[in-house]
């Protein structure tokens, strides 16, 4: 993935651009004003200065009337030798008095300014012809004398020193009659200031200075500043693009460690469900041997009851005859529960989904197929039970069913050898809880093993009588499971209680027949034609005989390379297949993916066949078991046979008549 600019970067970089575009493009009038208010600034400097002086020179004329307040008879040798030092210091053009006599006295050194001609009464007058300035003052010495003393200076001497050159002939000074509202030359910068007042007529200082484009230059504050936001843009788009690099090779990392961390929680998972299974297997291993003894017995009823009837094929006793087959179909249907009940409880976990199942059911079930084995071991195991009828749990059967044979396991591991040993499983119902206690009298647990039994791998049974799993799964099961709680309480030498509550609630448990229609034998007959797929020639021949007499014309396949020929030249012969899963030459699987994969012809129903206790699908079995309408469990009756085709029948017209 290519990391381009956010949008808020771009944001921030197209304003940031139009901002220094709006600036460039405004640069004139910003300078414009940038340089006005540096004239005002210096108009105003100017100003001052002028102002300054003109005070100055108001002084030293005070100074003079101070001077003849405090002289007698002052004759013009004393006037010009006391003004000689303020004409030459302060510029001044010429210093004049003029008595009430007549008199008229004139510093020396006067600069070519004559004094006669400004004999008026006014403070202070400007000569706009000359550019002269005259100030007066009336004096008056100790004698009585009496008139006036006034100084004529140009307005020029009254200019900063630095506006005497050619090097600031930009500004324009001047003293002015009237206030110059009409000059609108907008080529000019003008500052106007009073300067004095004769009379009626007003005096205004003025600055002026020039418009033109060549006196405006890109200041170097200006251009700092400019780069400084030009630079601050581009460190914030920075700032943020590296922020958002960090911020993507942080979440790719994470979503590294997520992905690793689900692939370890999967793994663990598949551990999990791997260690539940083989513990599942190790219980059945553990009952292998009782299985075998109870199989055995009711094999061997059967079979000398069939040697016994191939004897007798010939005599006539039929009711004898009778007998001998009622007892082989016992001994039969012992076999076929033990081999159910093992069926149920080593499915596999993954295959089941949580139920409401019956809490007086799984407890009778499960005592039911330990009982005889235990019992035949001199094992008390008795089931006490106080429980509505009604009562469910919430959660997968075989998980629960393990939980128990596991216990129960244990309690006969821990009586083992003992006389009269006694596994008690005791239930009771309290406030829509359960609670079951597994209670025995063997040899009990040491304080020191009953901080650790419920650890992984923890075991106190010798090599190769237990495997450390049992109990942590049984306790995980309880909790994580069925939210429910496991404790222990054991005394050495008396026996140990494993307890166990957990929440229950109130229903009809739903079993496999609730949920299908279920058919009756004796009215339902069916106009189907079905091929049976099965290597084993007696099993081709049950079917065949079942299939016929509930209305099915039935066709006869030795492996799926014989039933897939035979579907292929005549698919329109056919409306079901009933197929085994081991077999030569091609197997259920095959068979069933190359039907499945063939789309120009009309696809059959088809069930599956098994005579395994635990259908452990996996691989192109599991793939195949998704192809299918239903299975069959060997050992099936003509029931089993019904039930399963009208499932897999169903929707399908015609075919179903009374």
């Amino acid at each position: 993935m290519k990391l381009g600019l956010s949008k808020i970067s771009l944001t921030i970089l197209v304003l940031g651009i139009s901002f220094l575009s709006l600036l460039y493009y405004q640069r004139e009038q910003f300078l414009r004003d940038k340089y006005e208010e540096e004239f005002k600034s210096s108009a105003q400097e100017i100003i001052s200065t002028i102002q300054a002086n003109r005070v100055v020179r108001g002084e030293a004329l005070l100074a003079i009337s101070h001077f003849f307040a405090s002289s007698l008879n002052v004759n013009e040798w004393e006037f010009n030798n006391f003004t000689k030092t303020t004409l030459n210091k302060l510029n001044i053009s010429a210093i004049c008095y003029s008595g009430e006599n007549g008199t008229l006295y004139e510093t020396l050194q006067s600069k070519g300014k004559t004094c006669g001609k400004f004999g008026k009464n006014n403070k202070v007058i400007f000569d706009t012809a000359t550019s002269d300035i005259i100030l007066q003052e009336f004096v008056s010495s100790v004698d009585g004398t009496k008139g006036r003393a006034y100084m004529i200076f140009t307005f020029s001497s009254l200019l900063p020193e630095r506006f005497k050159s050619d090097t600031n002939s930009n500004y324009r000074v001047n003293l002015d009659v009237g206030y110059g509202d009409g000059d609108k030359n907008y080529n000019f910068y003008r500052h106007e200031e009073p300067f004095a007042t004769d009379g009626n007529t007003n005096y205004y200082l003025t600055v002026s200075g020039p418009r033109t484009l060549s006196t405006l230059t890109f200041p170097f504050d200006y251009i700092v500043n400019l780069a400084l936001f030009l630079f601050i843009i581009v460190l914030t788009v920075y700032i943020i693009e590296t922020g958002r690099r960090r911020e993507y090779l942080i979440s790719k990392k994470v979503r590294r460690q997520e992905e690793a961390i689900k692939k370890q929680y999967e793994e663990l998972g598949r551990q999990k469900k791997l260690v539940s299974q083989n513990e599942r297997l190790a219980s059945i291993g553990i009952l292998a041997a009782g299985i075998g003894h109870e199989i055995n017995n009711p094999l061997t009823i059967i079979l000398g009851h069939l040697k016994s009837l191939k004897k007798r094929m010939g005599e006539k006793n039929v009711k004898e005859l009778l007998e001998k087959v009622e007892k082989s179909e016992i001994a039969a249907q012992r076999i076929e529960k033990i081999v159910s009940g093992l069926r149920k409880f080593s499915r596999q976990a993954q295959d089941e989904e949580p139920t409401d199942f019956s809490v007086v059911s799984v407890f009778e079930d499960t005592v039911s197929m330990l009982k005889d084995f235990y019992d035949k071991d001199n094992i008390h195991l008795n089931l006490y039970m106080n429980v509505n009828e009604k009562a469910l749990i919430k959660g997968e059967r075989g998980k629960f069913q393990q939980v128990l044979i596991n216990l129960i396991s244990n309690a006969r591991d821990a009586v083992e050898g003992k006389d009269n040993g006694k596994v008690n499983v005791i239930v009771k119902e309290n406030n829509e809880r359960i609670t079951f206690k597994i209670e025995d009298n063997g040899h009990g647990i040491s304080e020191e093993d009953r901080g650790r039994v419920f650890d992984l791998f923890y075991t106190t049974k010798d090599i190769g009588k237990g495997t450390g799993m049992g109990l942590s799964i049984a306790h995980g099961f309880i909790k994580d499971e069925f939210n429910g709680r496991m404790t222990l309480k054991s005394v050495v030498g008396i026996g140990t209680v494993f307890k166990v509550s957990l929440p229950i609630h109130y229903g009809q448990e739903v079993s496999s027949s609730q949920e299908s229609n279920v058919v009756s034998l004796s009215d339902f007959k069916m106009k189907f034609r079905a091929i049976v797929v099965d290597d084993e020639e007696g099993i081709r021949d049950l079917l065949e005989e079942i299939l016929q007499d509930i209305g099915v014309t039935v066709s006869l396949a030795e492996n799926g390379k014989v039933a897939y020929d035979m579907y292929v030249a005549s698919p329109e012969s056919y409306d079901l297949i009933i197929t085994d899963m081991k077999m030569p030459v091609m197997n259920g699987p095959k068979l069933i993916k190359s039907i499945r994969s063939n789309k120009l012809i009309e696809q059959p129903r088809i069930l599956i066949t098994t005579g395994c206790v635990n259908l452990n699908l996996e691989g192109e079995d599991r793939e195949a078991s998704t192809m299918v309408d239903g299975f069959l469990y060997k050992p099936f009756t003509e029931e089993d046979i019904v039930q399963e085709i009208s499932k897999a029948m169903r929707g399908v017209t015609e075919k179903k008549v009374a």
